[in-house]
């Protein structure tokens, strides 16, 4: 993501830590505790954690330009349900199966999903031949399965973090060390 978005990320995700440790703050003062009983309110202390303030920060933030990581979520075999119909559909599959169609690839930072086929003349409009885009994008497999989205939220979270802790260019070194690629 460009410089001044992470600035931006990192600036609010300090101001939600600060609004949820002063409403926490808040929360223990005895008059509010009073207005809380009287108005038969439920108040509990926010999470100060910081991955749920990022997360929480998330929901409404864009990134545009990203440091182009991807992982890989989910790999796919396309199934006939009716052969004179022609009616398919597409099932999850192990990530070596030698069934497979394409792979199901997910953007760390922006959450964006790519699709790429296994054969290039299966390649349709908005998806790509998976070879290309593993040889054009980094692209991680940590777990080697589609459980768990192959990691995808945890990779994420640390990627950001890491990226707000020190800066990108370091979160980026300690994701490859970390974690294999494609």
């Amino acid at each position: 993501m460009k410089k001044e978005q992470l600035i931006e990320l990192k600036n609010k995700v300090l101001e939600e830590q600060n609004r949820r440790k002063r409403n926490n703050e808040l929360i223990k003062n005895e008059l509010v505790q009073e207005y809380i009983r009287l108005h038969k309110l439920s108040m509990d202390d926010e999470s100060l954690d910081i991955e749920d303030i990022l997360n929480c920060v998330l929901e409404g933030f864009e990134i545009k330009e990203t440091n182009r990581i991807y992982v890989l979520t989910d790999v796919f075999e396309t199934r006939w349900e009716d052969y004179l119909d022609h009616n398919t559909y597409d099932v999850s599959v192990e990530f070596d199966s030698k069934n497979a169609r394409y792979k199901e690839y997910r953007n760390i930072e922006n959450c964006k999903f790519m699709h790429g086929y296994l054969k290039y003349e299966d390649v349709i409009p908005l998806t790509v031949y998976a070879k290309d885009f593993e040889k054009e994008y980094i692209v991680l497999n940590p777990h080697n399965t589609s459980e768990d989205k192959n990691g995808f939220e945890r990779i994420r979270i640390e990627f950001l973090l890491e990226s707000i802790i020190s800066n990108q260019e370091e979160a980026k070194e300690k994701l490859l060390k970390k974690y294999p690629r494609l």
